[in-house]
């Protein structure tokens, strides 16, 4: 059993000055603090039960980084607290907040480029498993997690928690198939996950900003661990949470089929 919300609940008064200026701002989505779309986005495939105090839904990379620099801002900052959403299927509640739903499910679904000679596909992190693999399916290839609510789970979401499921001991998890991220950090940054050699990795770490804290940190990881190989797209962008206050929220997501 989950507790009863109350509808009275009303939008705190720092929330509601953030939205006004996300509505007047170049953002394209669509901003809800209504109660009903906040009790929808409350709960999601596990035991918990979170109230939000709004959703937004971006229609594009534009609009995520026009939410997260807005947020961002010294007088939201302290205050102002961004959880993306995808098809709210993770069973750990990872898509509650008490802060506001940054919502890729509605708008965010394009399946934006196919190879099918080199294996890849370019899709949007609020693309469906089972959209891709009907995608992918003319062509005998699909994207390998086979997971049981695939009619829901998103990419997004997937790269998120690094998503298995069922024949991953033969196909592996989504890291494994993961090529490139492009991904949106918590001051409105955009970190371009891709393979680096150590010349090109070198020069990454020598700029300012998360994203290149990202890099030095994934660097001191990978290299304590003595793995000598190089730095993939995926190790970044599941690794880039051991930066405090960033918020990986993938635009993008180029990926391999088996």
């Amino acid at each position: 059993m989950i507790p009863r919300l109350s509808p009275s609940e009303s939008t705190p008064k720092f929330v509601q000055n953030f939205l006004e200026v996300l509505s007047k701002s170049e953002f394209s989505g669509d901003i809800h603090h209504d109660n009903g779309a906040r009790i929808v986005t409350a709960t999601d495939n596990s035991i918990y039960q979170v109230l939000p105090q709004a959703v937004v839904f971006p229609k594009n990379s534009r609009d995520i980084q026009t939410v997260l620099k807005i947020a961002d801002q010294q007088r939201f900052s302290k205050r102002i607290k961004i959880t993306a959403r995808g098809g709210g299927t993770g069973t750990n509640g990872q898509s509650l907040t008490e802060g506001i739903v940054l919502d890729c499910s509605r708008y965010m679904n394009r399946i934006i480029e196919s190879n099918f000679k080199e294996g890849w596909v370019c899709v949007e992190p609020g693309v469906v498993l089972d959209q891709l693999n009907e995608h992918l399916a003319p062509n005998k290839v699909f994207f390998a997690p086979d997971l049981s609510p695939s009619n829901r789970a998103t990419l997004g979401g997937m790269v998120n928690t690094d998503a298995c499921g069922k024949g991953s001991r033969i196909y592996g998890r989504t890291s494994d198939h993961v090529l490139e991220l492009t991904c949106v950090l918590s001051n409105g940054e955009v970190l371009e996950s891709v393979p680096l050699e150590p010349e090109a990795l070198s020069e990454y770490k020598k700029k300012s900003g998360i994203s290149a804290n990202i890099f030095k940190i994934v660097d001191q990881v990978v290299s304590a661990k003595n793995v000598k190989r190089t730095l993939a797209a995926s190790d970044i962008g599941i690794l880039a949470s051991t930066v405090p206050d960033v918020l990986v929220s993938p635009p993008n997501l180029c990926s391999s089929p088996v």
